[in-house]
């Protein structure tokens, strides 16, 4: 008992001394005095793609929501976008607007914006797209409010997994956006689970979130059911969230479309291939795919919110492996902006009110909120941050205090570093009962990384009142012109107070991961260590990028201690969704899995399905067909075909004019316009759209008779020349079936649906000399 009160003694020093060390540097930084200062930062706007530019472009206006007469040319005389003064004004536009609109292109940096930018001149805010050729330009406080009609967006995954061991498992979730009029729609989130092994079986089911929100010029109003484990990454700004069985909520417009893609991540070591299952509060929230040493999981693949999770590792024929407790901090801290109040009845039937507010202010971002119910239970919490740079230094820092009718705590986070002395992370989270509406779980966390050499150095402490865990990585890797190579040795050293299912203890583990990659195909060797059994696995995976997207095929042969194991799978990116599927056997065990992944988007025009669409927001594109022409082209990034409906997910609260669409046919040009008209674009909402294509289709390689000889003469169709090698180069605005050549001798009629290697086979059909 002496022993471990020495230890716990010296652990808690050990805490102390990072507690101290951690805020009086946050103090250093919070202190130091800095000059406000406005910035215009010249953004690309995502999926641009450089293009050469053309100084005789015309760019389409758009002024708060509404279609200019004319269009906007650059010239070359003032190096400013101009427009013809006189046909605004006899379209009528009053004198006001044409000034606003000289004055906001004579500040808008043509040159600057090279590829496109995103800037707020003279109170307005401009969004000029020099790819699609339009310019938009809406004043700050006016919000345009499109017109809303009947739709339907739902996300829909399933998960199917069986053994020869009698497991089976059933995984299915979903979240439907119904699109409503009058700028409002639903919203509702359903989810089964269900597993089932020799001697147990557990299942659950039933509806998370749902709520119907109407949509105001600045503000909605939002009411039903919300579950804060359906929170999204990057929603929630506190660590205060509480389950509310009703609720109504009046808020700004400015949380609606504020979302930033989180760059944490949750390291896991795995000593055997499967899946990780991922538990808060008894509900399965995510299952992801898991390899034999270190897996990154991004958090933006799981819910927002600071909150305990139980990771459950499953090997392919449903055993667990492993079962350990992390504590997630998923909270967006910076650069939101808004306010809201909820009314609410929690799952006791007490009487809730919730007020929140986020303001950046003077470059630091403040987030707050406080809470109280009918019980004379309540909750307080406020969090203050800044992002800065000193001495070439990228410094991101947060201060939290937190109290409610148990006590006090607080909260403290701590981002540092740069290229030369690398990058230090230090988190410490203190809050023991503080409220029923608080979190209770107490961690912290350090990370170090660093280059050395060509060596990247990586560690991360995490620990908590149940358990501890220290891990560290070397990772190198070697590029060349036709094949990478990397390696990465790790080592985790975990302890757990948990006395229950054998959990107790110290649990070292050791890996080593060696990947080379082709260009389309790569190869892995892993090596693991744990608990005192060493696993050996050896992968290849072979990727194929075709016109309905990417497939890929695999292979995996593993030796854990004793066991041996084997299995295959294969799997495929495309439009209409992912979907995989996997079979092998693990010690004599047979098991296979089926997994799909994707939406299905409805309105007036038909229904289709595509990749999900986690805005609520869907574009249902259409390319014509074009008789005995099958032809291909991206819609924002996705592969489509001419002749078919296609779901393309899109963003929400963003305007569009037309959608980014590219040829993907190496023997035609193509022009392609696909005007979309897109103001604000609400969640459940279903935009048609037709592509406008004209084909340019070249035909060209060599001409041959019967015997394998060139021909040469006159194309009768276009008047081309075939020269006498049988070279020929034609384009053409309709499919060709076949061409009629006329020589000095012979007609022939060349069938151009079929090639070998560009050669093409003709037939005489006339002698010239027999008719003489």
């Amino acid at each position: 008992m002496n022993s471990y009160n020495k230890k716990n003694r010296e652990k808690n020093k050990k805490i102390l001394y990072i507690k101290k060390a951690l805020y009086i540097f946050l103090l250093f930084i919070f202190s130091e005095h800095t000059k406000s200062e406005i910035k215009i930062e010249y953004l690309v706007p995502k999926g641009f793609s450089p293009f050469e530019q053309e100084m005789n472009m015309e760019f389409l206006g758009i002024l708060n929501g509404e279609i200019l007469p004319g269009k906007f040319y650059f010239s070359k005389a003032s190096q400013k976008l101009i427009f013809d003064k006189k046909q605004f004004q006899e379209n009528g536009l009053n004198d006001s607007t044409i000034k606003i609109l000289e004055k906001v292109l004579f500040q808008l940096p043509y040159h600057k914006c090279a590829q496109g930018c995103e800037t707020l001149l003279m109170g307005y805010r401009v969004i000029f797209d020099k790819l699609n050729q339009s310019l938009s330009i809406t004043h700050h406080q006016k919000t345009v409010m499109p017109e809303t009609t009947w739709g339907l967006v739902h996300n829909q995954s399933f998960d199917i997994s069986a053994a020869s061991n009698h497991y089976r498992a059933l995984s299915a979730e979903g979240q439907g956006y119904f699109g409503l009029p009058g700028q409002s729609f639903g919203y509702i989130n359903w989810f089964y689970h269900q597993w089932h092994r020799k001697n147990h079986a557990d299942s659950h089911q039933g509806f998370g979130s749902w709520y119907l929100q109407k949509n105001f010029p600045k503000t909605y109003l939002r009411f039903g059911q919300k579950n804060n484990l359906d929170a999204s990454a990057g929603s929630i700004q506190t660590l205060t969230n509480p389950w509310l069985d009703q609720f109504m909520t009046f808020g700004s417009q400015h949380y609606l479309s504020h979302q930033i893609d989180s760059e944490d991540s949750l390291v896991l070591y795995a000593s055997s291939p499967g899946h990780y299952e991922i538990y808060r509060d008894n509900r399965l929230i995510r299952q992801i795919p898991a390899q034999i040493g270190r897996n990154s999981i991004s958090y933006n693949q799981l819910p927002s919110g600071y909150y305990s999770a139980d990771v459950r590792l499953v090997d392919n024929t449903g055993r667990e492996i492993t079962k350990e407790k992390v504590t997630i901090s998923n909270i967006d801290y910076q650069a939101a902006k808004g306010w809201f109040v909820t009314l609410g009845k929690t799952k006791k039937q007490k009487s809730l009110v919730q007020l929140s507010l986020s303001q950046p202010k003077f470059g630091f971002q403040f987030n707050g909120t406080v809470l109280g119910d009918d019980h004379h239970q309540w909750a307080a919490e406020g969090n203050i941050s800044r992002s800065t740079q000193m001495n070439g230094m990228k410094i991101n820092t947060t201060l939290g205090v937190m109290g409610g009718e148990k006590g006090f705590g607080h909260y403290a986070r701590l981002n540092v570093g740069n290229s030369v002395i690398g990058y230090i992370s230090l988190s410490y989270y203190q809050h023991p009962y503080i409220s029923v509406y608080a979190p209770r779980q107490q961690s912290q966390y350090v990370s170090y990384s660093r280059h050395l050499g060509d060596v990247q150095i990586t560690y991360h402490w995490q620990g908590s009142s149940k358990q501890s865990q220290h891990q560290i990585q070397s990772y190198w890797q070697w590029n060349c012109q036709k094949f990478n190579m990397s390696l990465a040795v790790g080592v985790e050293k975990s302890r757990s107070n948990k006395r229950s299912a054998g959990q107790a203890g110290n649990h070292i583990s050791f890996f080593i991961n060696t990947v080379l990659t082709l260009t389309q195909s790569h190869a892995n060797i892993d090596i693991g260590y744990r608990d005192r059994e060493w696993m050996l696995s050896a992968h290849y995976q072979k990727e194929i990028e075709h016109a309905y997207g990417k497939s890929t095929f695999g292979i995996t042969g593993t030796q854990l201690g004793k066991r041996p194991n084997f299995s295959g799978y294969v799997e495929h990116h495309g439009t209409r969704g992912n979907s995989s599927l996997s079979a092998g056997i693990d010690d004599k065990i047979y098991h296979a899995r089926f997994h799909y992944d994707g939406m299905f988007a409805m309105n007036r025009s038909g229904i289709a399905f595509g990749q999900r669409s986690t805005s609520g927001v869907a574009l249902l594109v259409k390319a014509p067909s074009v008789p005995d022409t099958p032809y291909r082209l991206k819609v924002e990034g996705s592969p489509i075909w001419g002749g078919h409906l296609y779901a393309i997910p899109i963003s929400k609260y963003r305007d569009a004019l037309f959608a980014r669409a590219q040829n993907e046919n190496t023997d035609m040009d193509m022009d392609i316009q696909l005007p979309v008209r897109i103001t604000r674009a609400h969640p459940g909402q279903v935009f048609s759209a037709e592509a406008k294509v004209r084909l340019s289709l070249l035909y060209n390689g060599f001409l041959i008779d019967e015997q394998k000889k060139p021909i040469s003469g006159t194309i009768k169709e276009t008047g081309d020349l075939v020269y006498p090698n049988g070279l020929f180069s034609i384009h053409s605005d309709v499919f060709l079936k076949d061409l009629q050549v006329q020589s000095h001798e012979f007609d022939y009629l060349c069938d151009l649906k079929t090639h070998t290697e560009h050669y093409y086979q003709c037939q005489k059909t006339t002698n010239h000399k027999e008719n003489l």
